[in-house]
């Protein structure tokens, strides 16, 4: 049985001056819930498992 379970390997996180950092999944863990929260909302943040991107939902599904 297929696990229903979400996850991501990498976050590509827009920055301030328009550059894109990719993080991994424990980098973006570490930053505070409030900021992981508006990165969400602000759609600055794009979520990938195995190079495919999948949506924000997917991805922090526990």
């Amino acid at each position: 049985m297929e696990s229903t379970k979400g996850g991501f390997d990498v976050a590509k996180v827009q920055q301030a001056d328009g550059s894109v950092k990719d993080m991994t999944r424990t980098e973006y863990d570490a930053m505070p819930l409030s900021i992981r929260i508006q990165l969400v909302l602000r759609r600055q943040v794009e979520f990938f498992r195995d190079g495919v991107k999948i949506t924000s939902q997917e991805a922090l599904r526990i």
